[in-house]
């Protein structure tokens, strides 16, 4: 187990509660909106409370510097002027209840890396490891379904009102992420290790062993073994195909040995693919997505999979995708391209390589160019057309 897992397991269930009342607070003064998270618009002039470790920012830090103004992590200061407290995760919102109490209610952004994080995420602070892209919200977490978040709120609301011009601009970034197989890591090969062979497969998602997403799903090794199970039983004819973590490639969390799928090895029906492939390049040859919480699920229904859920992530519950547990709270049907403009226009945020906030579609853009000048200079992960965008190659 982690040290901070074993902090906040010391912590109990008394700051969690804690946690759930001040989010209530910030909840009701907010008021749940159809257009989402209330952001920092006059840049300038804000200030920053960042209750996280200077040095654990490493690749966030470009984030929050786009916002401009000044960033202070001297906890006394929580309790100064300022316009914005900022928490990285629900790790770092947990250990500091505490003090947000004491902050006054001030605005709070509750950050988590997007669906287009960056090249790297090595802790390198390097430009490829610079984050371009956040969830951002004033009061909840999108993985967490004991407490709404503002994008569930936003899908959920009576008033919510997508227009044409806006999902026709939603489905040409769709297409765009899809073209180019962009992802939350995109350091990984291109290089398919699936056989073309038109066999029917199901892909099944390790997750990072004990993060929040699948905690906060109550879940554990069994929901994953649970997968495999139904994978193999539900799907007699096809080969199941177990996709590891790339953090349990890594060696982080205790590496394959103590990853949920590390136990597992090519036999029968079921190939473990242990490489790091681009899952979007692996959905091209599968029908099937099963997964728990993991954000790979909602990649999976852009790439025209069907999406079995196991756990309760943001992107479920809305009808597109099969779900094995009950989503009480959302009470109605969205398409899947209405519920990816919420995400990417509405509830994502943006900087771009320039260090300011930016759209949507600049930042693919850049990440685009990151990502290929990244892999022409390594050559680690492309054998041929290196330097070159997926569309190109």
């Amino acid at each position: 187990m982690l040290i901070k897992d074993i902090f906040l397991s010391v912590l109990g269930r008394s700051t969690q509660r804690r946690a759930i009342a001040f989010q209530e607070r910030q909840r009701n003064r907010l008021s749940p909106s159809p257009m989402g998270v209330e952001f920092p618009t006059s840049l300038d002039t804000t200030r920053l409370i960042v209750l996280t470790d200077a040095k654990d920012l490493k690749g966030r830090a470009a984030f929050l510097e786009g916002l401009g103004g000044e960033i202070l992590f001297d906890l006394p200061n929580v309790e100064q002027e300022t316009d914005y407290v900022v928490c990285f995760g629900y790790s770092d919102f947990l250990r500091n209840v505490g003090t947000l109490e004491k902050s006054g209610w001030k605005k709070v952004l509750l950050l988590e890396a997007g669906f287009l994080r960056s090249v790297l995420m090595d802790g390198s602070a390097s430009r490829y490891d610079q984050a371009i892209c956040f969830f951002v919200d004033n009061y909840g977490f999108h993985y967490d379904p004991t407490f709404p978040s503002q994008l569930e709120d936003m899908a959920n609301h009576p008033d919510l009102e997508i227009l044409p011009h806006e999902l026709e601009r939603a489905a040409k970034l769709r297409d765009k992420i899809i073209y180019e197989k962009l992802t939350k890591y995109n350091d990984q090969s291109m290089d398919n290790v699936l056989p073309d062979d038109g066999r029917a497969r199901v892909l099944v998602v390790e997750q990072a062993r004990n993060d929040w997403a699948i905690r906060k799903s109550r879940g554990g090794r069994k929901s994953f073994e649970r997968m495999v199970d139904c994978a193999l039983s539900e799907n007699p004819d096809a080969e199941i195909v177990l996709k590891v973590h790339p953090d349990s490639l890594n060696g982080k969390r205790g590496g394959l040995e103590k990853s949920y799928f590390g136990r597992h090895r090519d036999e029968g029906r079921i190939r473990v693919v242990r490489e790091k492939i681009n899952p979007l390049v692996l959905m091209e040859r599968t029908s099937k997505v099963y997964v728990f919480s993991s954000m790979l699920g909602f990649e999976a229904a852009l790439m025209n999979n069907e999406v079995h859920l196991f756990g309760q992530p943001s992107y479920g519950g809305w009808g597109f995708t099969v779900d094995r547990s009950k989503f009480a709270r959302r009470t109605r049907n969205l398409s899947l391209l209405e519920y990816f403009y919420l995400v990417y226009f509405r509830y994502q945020k943006y900087i771009g390589t320039d260090g300011k906030p930016c759209e949507p579609e600049d930042a693919v853009e850049a990440l685009i160019a990151l990502r290929d000048e990244y892999h022409a200079e390594t050559q680690s992960h492309i054998s041929t057309g290196a330097g070159m965008s997926v569309a190109q190659r």
